[in-house]
């Protein structure tokens, strides 16, 4: 196998937006940093649900919870939001990755990406967001809630709704179809670790890390392992998942990565193998979540950057 099999993202000869030519090798369009692999012009309103696969008209769905921007002080912050490509897909050699960084005015949490309908957004989404608020309250305070082992599950398959919603709007949907309809279903899909930490303060609000790189194991012709590195920050609580599209894909994936044996700052919420350790996550800092980035880029031989996406909210 050669980089040859990997296949690469389709790139217009135009940007769709400014309509000036493009640059073959350069993923973001040099006058307007359109996104031309990934980018839309238009906003698209309807289309095909990702859990229900229904096709509806999308609804409005906010990635963090709602209820967080009543209960907690509005903020203006100065928010960075960063996508990062690759020159073209390969393995076995270092590509030049590119970005664009977008700096805006806004609240921490008011984030949205359309990829639902109304009836999941308002219905099972809105249901699991529910069950999880006071463990989120608690978190979000600074404080270890009891969790029973149902309560894991459903803060485990909270944060993996939340990691979905971040790779929709980084426009970089990798979580297989069946994971989401399992989750959908109400149970925890295969290929995810969730974990908890506790902050020192509240200064990194609203931020968030997410990156997709593809681990140089090939499981089609093609088609090779990806592995997702999601984190957020609620307040004074951060919240990871580590995902590839099942178990085994994930283990081995982390290995052909040189990633199997990282160690995070963070505590275990699923699988669960053992009781919730409290002693585990506490006091974390914003060195602590850059050590969580730094375990997934820059990237060795062996693996390359799919796309990331990383906001900051400077005060």
């Amino acid at each position: 196998m050669d980089d040859s099999e990997l296949k690469q993202p389709y790139h217009p000869s135009n940007c769709p937006q400014c309509k000036l030519p493009t640059q073959p090798d350069r993923p973001f369009c040099e006058r307007c940093h359109f996104d031309l692999r990934y980018g839309s012009v238009d906003r698209t309103l309807a289309g095909v649900c990702i859990y229900c696969e229904r096709h509806a008209t999308f609804s409005k769905e906010h990635i963090f919870p709602n209820w967080l921007r009543k209960i907690y002080p509005r903020r203006a912050t100065k928010t960075d939001h960063e996508l990062r490509r690759p020159e073209r897909h390969a393995l076995w050699e270092s590509v030049p990755v590119h970005s664009h960084t977008v700096l805006r005015t806004g609240e921490p949490y008011e984030q949205v990406a359309l990829n639902v309908c109304a009836a999941c957004n308002n219905g099972w989404m809105s249901a699991l967001q529910n069950d999880v608020k006071p463990l989120l309250i608690e978190l979000a305070e600074g404080r270890w809630p009891e969790l029973s082992n149902d309560q894991c599950v459903q803060l485990a398959r909270w944060c993996a709704m939340l990691a979905i919603n971040f790779e929709c709007f980084a426009r970089m949907l990798t979580t297989t179809q069946r994971q989401r309809s399992v989750l959908m279903a109400g149970d925890m899909p295969d290929g995810w670790r969730v974990s908890v930490g506790l902050m020192a303060d509240k200064k990194c609000a609203g931020n968030s890390f997410h990156r997709s790189i593809k681990a140089g194991i090939e499981v089609g012709e093609g088609d090779h392992i990806p592995l997702l590195s999601t984190y957020f920050c609620i307040e004074g609580a951060v919240f990871y998942a580590l995902s590839s599209v099942s178990d085994d894909t994930l283990y081995w994936g982390l290995l052909a990565a040189g990633r199997s044996e990282m160690t995070l700052p963070t505590s275990g919420v699923w699988p669960i193998d053992h009781p919730f350790d409290k002693s585990l996550g506490t006091g974390l800092t914003r060195d602590d979540l850059l050590d969580i980035q730094r375990h997934f880029g820059p990237v060795d031989p062996c693996a390359h950057s799919a796309g990331a996406q990383n906001t900051a909210n400077q005060p």
